[in-house]
């Protein structure tokens, strides 16, 4: 990914808003990088790389639930590629999220380029799609790789953002996952495992290729109880990219879907001022019938 390119929307949002926002590109892996992590994580090599490629589209074969689409990984350029079913970057996010986390800090001690700049006391991750998963994960939801459970939590972040996150039964995620059941069982500390405050962003249009509304919202409903929130848009017309805070990403009329989008963002900055800058009167805002009111109910708020 380019680092310039991802999340500007966001990004933006964010910083007429004060808060400094870091947006991170996940790099590629080649053959042998990608072989390597399966073989260390037990993920079989039928799954790791198969057949050869020239394009994506390729990447497809039959599963328990029908056609599975996988990944053509070019390497080199120069070669025909190959298809991965998969998905490492599930697997890395959580990982590079840590070395950001990591240089940050060595960047904000004494002397450094961020110094006096960043509250590392108040660090909020936030993803959509993939990277809505990779939130809950650092919450504390584990994945099965290779049949085995695996927690790759950060006890840093003081609170979550899952924008169009997976459901249970979705690469590699289940019912433990959610429940924070699995990350009990594996974590040092327990009191992490998915109890840092919470918001997940979805909605009847949340719908891709291989993951549906239900199952998004199923995420949230598993969750232990405790500051955690959702904003479910009963609008279809708010596509997948909506929720990346996308306006393109709306099929309705554009004052419709700017309406959408600043009910989105009404959440998600209120959710924020509420757990980063304390403000009692965001935390009286997420609790009160506000954005159904703004909405006219087309925003369901629910809280657990």
């Amino acid at each position: 990914e380019d680092p310039t390119t991802v999340a500007t929307e966001v990004g933006e949002l964010l910083n007429r808003a004060g808060y400094v926002a870091v947006a991170l590109a996940h790099p590629g892996r080649e053959r042998s990088p990608l072989e390597a992590l399966c073989r260390a994580i037990g993920v079989p090599m039928a799954d790791c790389r198969a057949e050869a490629c020239a394009r994506g589209d390729t990447c497809r074969r039959d599963g328990p639930d029908g056609p599975e689409p996988g990944t053509c990984v070019v390497d080199p350029p120069s070669e025909d590629g190959f298809c991965s079913y998969f998905k490492h970057l599930n697997y890395d996010r959580p990982n590079d999220l840590a070395a950001v986390l990591d240089w940050i800090e060595a960047q904000s001690a004494p002397g450094g380029r961020l110094e006096g700049r960043v509250d590392l006391e108040r660090v909020v991750y936030a993803g959509h799609s993939a990277g809505g998963g990779a939130a809950m994960m650092v919450a504390g939801a584990t994945r099965e790789y290779g049949g085995t459970e695996t927690l790759l939590g950060d006890p840093r972040p003081i609170a979550f953002v899952s924008a169009s996150p997976q459901g249970p039964g979705d690469e590699d995620f289940t019912e433990r996952s959610f429940t924070g059941a699995g990350c009990r069982d594996l974590a040092p500390d327990a009191s992490r495992c998915l109890t840092r405050p919470h918001l997940v962003l979805t909605g009847e249009g949340d719908v891709t290729q291989e993951h549906l509304p239900a199952d998004r919202r199923r995420s949230f409903e598993l969750l232990p109880e405790g500051d955690k929130h959702m904003g479910y848009l009963l609008d279809a017309d708010a596509r997948h990219g909506f929720y990346s805070f996308s306006v393109d990403a709306c099929d309705a009329a554009p004052a419709r879907c700017e309406a959408m989008h600043g009910w989105l963002v009404s959440a998600f900055l209120a959710f924020l001022d509420a757990y980063v800058r304390d403000s009692e009167r965001a935390r009286a805002y997420l609790a009160s019938d506000a954005l159904d009111v703004l909405s006219g109910g087309d925003l369901e708020v629910s809280r657990r």
